[in-house]
């Protein structure tokens, strides 16, 4: 941390998962509805050294109950593939703008964030893991649709909110999301958002 509100880092890791055949009778295992090539990673998962540096301006007022303030969060990482033909190398970039509107004495809000992810192969006719694809859907996304519902090389998220404490312990909020994902950014229409 150079400042309360600065801080950036870089991190590093080894990834190797170990994806096998489903367990659970009601729902078919993932190898049934999908092949290696709408699925990549399905039959050969990679070995993965990977880094990701981060730049993050965090001028919340209370992280975990936010009343005022905002965040910006860049992450740029790369994963290399150690298999010889280093197939599912990669390079990712995700980027998270957050600013809250107070009104007033703060118990009453607007929230405003948008979000984007990219990732790209690393080299010609490389492909990109699917479970390392970005996503959008569930909770803490577009909250109409279940979680990880939409996944491809990029996405778009716009969610806002107007939020007010009714009482202590009771907080309430309106709120809209839209997102969409695609192969390119160029892809992303904001007339077909899901919403």
């Amino acid at each position: 941390n150079v400042r309360r509100w600065f801080s950036f880092g870089e991190e590093f890791g080894y990834l190797r998962p170990d994806i096998s055949a489903g367990t659970d009778d009601r729902f078919p295992s993932v190898e049934e509805q999908f092949t290696d090539e709408e699925a990549p990673g399905l039959t050969r998962q990679p070995r993965l050294v990977y880094t990701r540096t981060f730049v993050d301006f965090d001028y919340r007022d209370q992280p975990g109950n936010i009343r005022a303030g905002g965040r910006v969060l860049l992450q740029v990482g790369t994963g290399r593939d150690q298999d010889p033909s280093r197939e599912f190398s990669y390079k990712r970039t995700d980027l998270q703008v957050l600013h809250v509107f107070p009104i007033f004495d703060k118990k009453r809000n607007v929230a405003v964030r948008f979000s984007a992810s990219h990732v790209d192969p690393l080299n010609g006719g490389g492909r990109v893991p699917f479970f390392l694809s970005p996503t959008i859907g569930g909770s803490r996304t577009l909250r109409s649709y279940r979680a990880l519902r939409f996944r491809d090389a990029t996405y778009v998220l716009f969610n806002a909110e107007y939020r007010w404490e009714a009482f202590s312990g009771l907080d309430l909020a309106l709120f809209w999301d839209g997102g969409d994902v695609g192969t390119t950014l160029e892809q992303i229409r904001l007339d077909e958002f899901k919403t």
